[in-house]
């Protein structure tokens, strides 16, 4: 488990991929614990700085970007604590789905046809205004974060619930997080995930 303390520039993780590869379909799901607004999962390229970002205003609104359009999402309201959340898209429909806890929140479509370039750089913790840094303060993330994947195609829903139960046979071939190579800048924790309390499965 990845933990954020406060507001800082200089705090973030990269995350080293286990396949470099264009994509025409992804899903990333990740766990995080925080009361703050922030960017979850940045993925930039050297075209685009948001590619891939799950930006979150907690009771407010959910922010994606695939390929630099954005998607706005609102938010229910949330549990406290640790709260699971998952991003899907595909290029041929350009459906891009938000799920929170196992369960789709909403759908809308964005960039149809649309294609990820191959080697990305991968934060936690940090919007990326540029490729591997451009970070800003006020969008640092603060809270604990935990269990991401992310795959080269669009999960089922099915899946993602499986995903959210905790099947050890659905893991990322993008990201694993048993096996993923990170590097840790600034202030970041690590703390074992067994002295948290993960999302009630349902």
């Amino acid at each position: 488990m990845l933990y954020f303390p406060s507001r800082t520039k200089n705090s973030y993780v990269t995350v080293i991929p286990e396949e470099y590869k264009p994509l025409k379909e992804f899903t990333a799901c990740l766990q995080a614990n925080t009361t703050m607004d922030g960017s979850l999962f940045s993925f930039t390229s050297r075209k685009y700085d948001n590619e891939i970002l799950l930006f979150i205003l907690p009771g407010v609104i959910y922010k994606v970007f695939v390929g630099n359009k954005l998607s706005k999402f609102p938010v229910p309201v949330l549990p406290k604590g640790w709260i699971h959340y998952c991003i899907s898209w595909q290029s041929y429909s350009g459906k891009v789905q938000v799920w929170m806890n196992g369960k789709r929140l909403s759908y809308s479509i964005l960039n149809k046809g649309y294609v990820i370039p191959q080697n990305p750089s991968i934060i936690l913790g940090q919007e990326q205004d540029s490729f591997g840094g451009g970070f800003d303060t006020r969008q640092s993330f603060v809270g604990e974060i935990a269990d991401v994947h992310m795959w080269d195609r669009e999960l089922s829903s099915t899946e993602i619930k499986f995903v959210f139960e905790g099947d050890s046979s659905i893991k990322g071939n993008i990201i694993n997080w048993d096996k993923v190579k990170y590097n840790l800048y600034g202030n970041v924790l690590i703390k074992p995930l067994e002295t948290v309390t993960l999302p009630v499965k349902c």
